[in-house]
């Protein structure tokens, strides 16, 4: 029996949803006009294979773990490469992906229930429940960060100060990153460019607080307009909290300024993403539904509301399964 049908209908992450409650083995492929399709493998509920050879082989190869032209099944078959050698790589990047897919807004999807099996004699199993979770907390937390950066308009720069520095401390991996600033490449560009929008952007918002880099054109800090300075400082110093992981602190802040400022929707934006990092699920629903009634900001509206839909989702399945009293 096939499932199929355009994404904007039915989206991804429901479709996943039903794959793992209805533990459904088969094939999932996922068409987008202009780009690569997508194929994952799925048994009794369980991602089990992607396919990412191409991606897989490149990094093996610049890992000195396979050879120019030699393929990953021949390396296995000869036993010049054991699958315990490249499980964790591609565990992470088959991971990474389905975050990438579970944003998607269009394309085709199809699933068609049938036996599968690993081509490398390797099994990922990894169980979907943990994957939806760990998506929904990447957007909460992705979603909180572009707020900041607004990744689609914003081009950043290293900022003058650091210009002038001998030395600055960094890891590899901000230097990586850092390096594909040239002033002219907007954060999507260099999310495109790595491949790895979460592990960017998250790098770039740390670059960013701590001054390393600046944007080159003004943005907005929340999704709504503030005017009044006292709130607009008050959202920044949450911002900060939010940076330090302080969330109980940040959440007591946000109900102070409720009491002066009651009709802002950014309280309820950013309390909702406070809520829903301490684990208060219910109240993070609740501020993200009082959000959506009294936003102007359409864009932002919707955005919200893909998440507090998925949230829901999460939620009801975790009360069925007996997490959440």
């Amino acid at each position: 029996m096939a499932i199929e049908g355009p994404i904007k209908e039915l989206g991804l992450f429901e479709l996943f949803q039903l794959i793992s409650f209805a533990k459904k083995s088969g094939k999932l492929t996922i068409r987008r006009a202009g780009e690569d399709t997508h194929t994952l493998y799925f048994r009794d509920g369980l991602l089990i294979h992607m396919e990412l050879e191409d991606r897989l082989g490149e990094e093996l190869k610049k890992r000195g773990l396979l050879d120019e032209n030699e393929s990953i099944k021949d390396a296995i078959d000869s036993g010049k490469l054991k699958p315990n050698q490249i499980y964790p790589l591609f565990a992470t990047m088959a991971e990474n992906a389905v975050f990438t897919l579970l944003k998607l807004k269009d394309g085709y999807f199809t699933f068609t229930e049938e036996d599968v099996s690993s081509p490398w004699g390797m099994e990922l199993n990894l169980r979907l429940e943990n994957l939806l979770m760990e998506g929904a907390r990447r957007i909460d937390e992705i979603t909180k960060m572009s707020s900041v950066l607004e990744p689609d308009k914003t081009i950043p720069v290293i900022s003058e100060e650091i210009e002038k520095m001998n030395y600055i401390n960094l890891s590899p991996e901000e230097w990586e990153i850092l390096s594909m600033i040239d002033g002219e490449k907007t954060i999507n560009d260099i999310c495109r460019e790595t491949g790895d929008e979460f592990r960017t952007i998250k790098v770039l918002y740390g670059l960013f607080m701590a001054g390393v880099i600046k944007k080159s054109e003004t943005a907005k800090i929340s999704p709504a307009t503030v005017e009044d300075e006292a709130l607009t400082r008050g959202i920044e110093i949450t911002d900060n909290l939010w940076k330090e992981s302080n969330y109980r602190e940040g959440i007591e802040l946000l109900l102070r300024l409720r009491e002066r400022f009651p009709d802002e929707p950014v309280i309820d934006y950013n309390l909702g993403f406070f809520y829903l990092r301490m684990g208060k699920w219910g109240e993070a629903l609740t501020e993200f539904s009082r959000f959506i009634s009294r936003t102007q900001d359409e864009s932002a509206r919707e955005e919200v509301r893909e998440l507090l839909d998925k949230l829901k989702a999460i939620f009801e399945h975790e009360k069925r399964e007996g997490y959440i009293g």
